[in-house]
């Protein structure tokens, strides 16, 4: 190769590198949107997930205090007392269903007075203990029994008191359990007593709420359903594949119309339809223009003759006299008027007053009178001028009227003038013969398809020991059991070869920058 053509291969190859490094941050950037967008998502989650927490942690909040209010009435115990006794069974493994029954069992052995020797034994005095509340009650023989040294006598004790289920109870009463659970529950309690009826109101309305959603939602349906069955047994009806085929033909004539270049002849005659429809519509606008000012012309004529006819009116003079006759009454009258209020002020004075009064009168009578005269003047105006105005008025509707119709004439003349119709018939007929075209082929590639089963060609694969490759597999489908994946390969090899090549570029353009072509040398 001389140092002339390695110049302009090193520029080729040089151009070709700049692609794939294109190529690379293109793709860099796709990935680094997409780490993005998936980082947004992500974060979005993570917010509702905490923010749904904090919900849930309060809604516990108010179910524990429904319960607490619920056991309440139970027992009778104060929400606040249950509050401890909830979290010193449940230290020691006990739900706080089980507080109910301990307690009933323990006030019903008080009051018939079981197990009041053991009691006694223990060192409670008994008028104390029935004064204390039920949980004073039930932290003072708990704590005695679990004071005593032998494990059968705790069980003997605890059994006494709180019947068969009493050993279950011997955890509650283990040493520190009772101190720990009040300082674990804090103010909480005192919370719960004062708040647990306003919480077990809101707990029990939490719980409806998802019913009355559900209720919104049924009303909605309501008014939906009917509307939208009709719509939907209309869908189950149609055939959309016949759409689809419409569609697929439009597809099929593209392709088809790039493959042997009609698309580019249908497009050019579509073209010289527009620029042909174009210039019939320049000279419509043309024509019609002209047309309009002539008919303006002959208009203005007319106007000029209907003017003179009118000026050369009685009417017109009169009424226009009348008009001018009501303008100077109602003047006359508002200065009548104003000389009135004047002399009206002055009736009071003494000595003049009469007199003045008087003349104030006559002078408003007069005021009155050029009144009454200026409105008979301007009716007997109008009355006069009014139809020469309806004249006017109705010439002028004609005159529109008239300048419409020329320019709708006009412009349908002259876009008439270069007929398209030949080249219409011409597209038309390509456009046809392009559809024959891709109905040609497709009859063509049907008729070639091989009408093997799917099954008899997988036995046929599985019979023969050659390495076959079926359709599933052409497009990335996999290989057979055990073999290996025909696409995949063929991408190895391709991504092999690429790298070969751009190795061969990069040791070229060495080569080539190491011994540079003499200046101004082509090829050879």
């Amino acid at each position: 190769m001389s140092a002339s053509a390695k110049a302009v291969f090193e520029a080729y190859s040089g151009k070709l590198d700049a692609a794939l490094v294109r190529i690379q941050t293109s793709m860099l950037k796709l990935q680094q949107g997409v780490a993005g967008v998936f980082v947004a998502f992500k974060a979005l989650k993570v917010a509702g997930e905490v923010i749904g927490s904090q919900f849930e942690q309060v809604k516990k909040a108010f179910d524990l205090g429904g319960e607490l209010q619920d056991l309440n009435a139970r027992t009778g115990i104060a929400v606040a007392d249950l509050a401890v006794l909830r979290q010193e069974f449940a230290n020691s493994g006990k739900a706080a269903e089980d507080i109910g029954p301990a307690f009933a069992k323990m006030e019903r052995s008080l009051a018939e007075g079981k197990g009041a020797d053991v009691i006694q034994k223990m060192g409670i005095n008994m008028i104390a203990l029935k004064r204390q509340t039920p949980t004073e009650q039930f932290h003072t023989l708990g704590a005695a029994i679990n004071k005593l040294q032998s494990p059968l006598d705790r069980v003997h004790a605890a059994t006494a008191i709180f019947g068969k289920s009493g050993a279950e109870l011997l955890s509650v009463f283990s040493d520190g359990n009772f101190g720990e659970a009040a300082a674990q529950v804090g103010g909480q309690a005192q919370i719960l007593q004062r708040d647990s009826a306003l919480f077990d109101d809101v707990s029990d309305k939490l719980a409806l709420a998802g019913l009355k959603m559900q209720g919104f939602f049924v009303g909605v349906a309501d008014k939906v359903a009917p509307v939208l069955k009709p719509l939907l047994d209309q869908m189950a009806t149609m055939d959309f594949s016949t759409w689809g085929q419409q569609i697929g033909d439009v597809v099929a004539f593209l392709i088809q119309g790039l493959a042997d270049g009609s698309l580019g002849e249908i497009l050019l005659q579509s073209a010289k339809i527009a620029l042909t429809e174009a210039g019939n519509f320049a000279l419509g606008l043309l024509t019609a223009l002209g047309r309009v000012i002539g008919q303006l012309l002959s208009e203005a004529v007319k106007n000029a003759v209907l003017m003179f006819q009118i000026v050369t009116t009685g009417d017109f003079w009169k009424g226009l006299g009348n008009a001018l006759i009501a303008a100077a009454q109602g003047f006359i009258a508002l200065m009548l008027d104003g000389v009135a209020s004047i002399l009206g002020a002055l009736r009071n004075v003494p000595g003049v007053g009469g007199k003045i009064g008087t003349a104030a009168d006559s002078v408003g009578a007069q005021a009155q009178a050029m009144r009454e005269g200026a409105a008979a003047s301007a009716g007997a105006s109008v009355a006069q001028i009014a139809p020469l105005f309806d004249q006017i008025k109705a010439r002028m509707t004609e005159e529109m009227a008239n300048a419409v119709n020329a320019a709708a004439v006009g412009f349908s003349q002259g876009s008439r003038v270069f007929d398209t119709s030949a080249m219409n018939e011409e597209l038309d007929n390509m456009i046809g013969k392009a559809f024959d075209t891709v109905q040609s082929v497709s009859q063509k590639s049907l008729a070639e398809a091989p009408a093997k089963q799917i099954n008899a060609v997988g036995d046929e694969i599985l019979n023969t020991g050659k390495d076959k490759v079926s359709h599933l597999q052409r497009i990335g489908g996999g290989g057979l059991a055990g073999a290996s994946d025909p696409v995949r390969t063929e991408q190895k090899r391709t991504n092999s070869l690429l790298g070969d090549v751009r190795g061969l570029l990069r040791d070229i353009r060495g080569k080539i920058n190491n011994n540079p072509p003499a200046e101004g040398a082509v090829f050879g």
